[in-house]
């Protein structure tokens, strides 16, 4: 009996001293969500370039903006192979929504800090995200900007300002300059002369099953259900029902609370501060920067290696929404010499291309042993030159071949006596004779006599 009261007692002692640690623990956690929490003028800062996107895409992006790496990987994909097999890509069924609209992964994916941050604030703070929706709509409402047109229906219920498509197979997502919207306005003559485009419309398709429960400040699944919005019974004729989208899994929203560790640079989000202009960021800076190509270090560590279609997801730098915003001062560059670009044009050694270095054995190399080869003289025969014998030919003098007379052919045909020439005392032929006379001819030109 002692000792089961003295367990007692001991089980007793224990379960009363842990509740005075739980409180001190909470305490220090409530006080380091206090210091990180986001006020109202920051939350409309981040939410302004959003606010006044329909609510079945709005929905979409509140989700999928805790997704940043899936979002990134979505718009790789997108660039590389359109639309085709985004059903099959393993991403929150949100993220495939907003990859079915160009315009909106563009702009979450181009603002990766803002992104980040807008996830985080979702995440943490979904009733104050819904609030600052709300509160933008109204201060667009109030200078006449936000009004029913072909594009969509601006239905006010109970003090809530809902945005649903004005077809029910056509949704329209508005660009906008949220630094002009909702402080001036722009809507004349029920027209956005300027500072408003609608683009071209998209599909609604069964992807699109999200929707804002804004008095429950929440986004819920409302599954193509006979009793969800207006705007989907509307459209539901229209729409395939198919397992990915429509699932009791779905009916549970898993947001990535995980996103709270992810680490953004507050200079590239600092540019979305136009609704409240003396708002920054500045208190959320955890010293994180990105380097020269607009990539940080934790980023480039939380994006996949290898992404369902066998593709790297590269996250692209983060560009805000105002296009006047100045960028990040990049350091000057040094002048580059002549022996600079000489030494960085000369071909690297494939030792310091290689990662790690190989041990190579070095080869031993015999010399090869070379024969002088022996070059003989060419002996040269000198050729013998015989001196060409010369016959002296008789000459005829002059005188004799004009006193010689002529034979002249008779005329009844018959052979002429063949006239013999003289003998010359040398003892040489007539045939000799002739010749002798041609080399005379021959001298006589060559050497012409004198009268």
């Amino acid at each position: 009996m002692r000792r089961s009261t003295l367990g007692w007692k001991l089980v007793s002692a224990l379960v009363l001293a842990v509740p005075t640690a739980a409180p001190a623990a909470q305490d220090a956690f409530a006080q380091g969500a206090a210091a990180d929490s986001w006020t109202q003028e920051e939350l409309d800062n981040l939410l302004a370039p959003i606010a006044l996107y329909p609510d079945p895409i709005l929905a979409q992006v509140l989700v999928a903006a805790t997704y940043p790496e899936q979002v990134l990987a979505a718009q790789a994909h997108v660039k590389a192979f359109g639309a085709d097999n985004i059903d099959q890509m393993p991403w929150e069924i949100s993220v495939k929504a907003v990859a079915r609209y160009q315009p909106v992964l563009n702009l979450l994916a181009d603002g990766e800090d803002w992104m980040t941050a807008l996830g985080q604030a979702y995440a943490t703070q979904p009733t104050d995200v819904m609030d600052a929706v709300q509160r933008l709509r109204r201060m667009a409402s109030a200078q006449g900007n936000l009004q029913t047109t072909t594009q969509q229906q601006v239905v006010v219920e109970r003090e809530v300002i809902r945005i649903v498509p004005a077809e029910p197979r056509v949704i329209y997502v508005p660009t906008y300059d949220p630094a002009v919207i909702y402080h001036r306005p722009v809507y004349i003559a029920h027209a956005h002369p300027a500072y408003w485009s609608w683009g071209i419309g998209h599909p609604i398709g069964v992807w699109l099953t999200y929707d804002v429960d804004w008095w429950g400040h929440r986004v819920y699944h409302h599954g193509w259900h006979t009793h969800g919005p207006r705007w989907a019974v509307v459209a539901r004729p229209w729409i395939v029902v198919n397992p990915i989208y429509v699932a009791p899994r779905h009916t549970i929203i898993v947001v990535n609370r995980g996103v709270v560790h992810r680490r953004w640079d507050t200079r590239y989000v600092r540019r979305y501060g136009v609704v409240h202009r003396n708002a920054g960021f500045e208190r959320h800076d955890r010293g994180f920067r990105r380097d020269g190509d607009g990539r940080g270090v934790a980023e480039r560590r939380a994006v996949p290696r290898d992404d369902a279609y066998g593709q790297r997801a590269v996250p692209t730098p983060s560009r805000g929404y105002d296009r006047g915003a100045p960028s990040a001062p990049s350091a000057p560059r040094a002048p580059v010499t002549r022996s600079e670009r000489r030494e960085a044009s000369a071909p690297r050694a494939s030792s310091e291309r290689a990662t790690a270095p190989r041990a190579s054995t070095p080869r031993a190399s015999t010399p090869r042993a070379s024969t002088p080869r022996a070059s003989t003289p060419r002996a040269s025969t000198p050729r013998a030159s015989t001196p060409r014998a010369s016959t002296p030919r008789a000459s005829t003098p002059r005188a004799e071949r004009e006193s010689a007379p002529r034979a002249s052919a008779p005329r009844d045909g018959s052979a002429a006596p063949r006239a013999s020439a003289p003998k010359s005392s040398g003892g040489s032929s007539a045939r000799g004779g002739e010749r002798g006379t041609r080399g005379t001819r021959g001298s006589s030109r060559e050497k012409p006599r004198g009268n």
